[in-house]
């Protein structure tokens, strides 16, 4: 994660994701909210 993202700053317009673990976080939320939302 550090080498894959280091210097990259991710701005979703509501959120700034600056840490590798801010990044981490966010990737398994999406995977997480869209396997809720296929299940249901």
């Amino acid at each position: 994660m550090t080498r894959e993202y280091e210097g990259i700053d991710l701005n979703l317009g509501f959120i700034n994701l600056t840490t590798a673990s801010d990044k981490l976080a966010a990737n398994e939320l999406g995977w997480s909210v869209g396997m809720l939302l296929s299940g249901a």
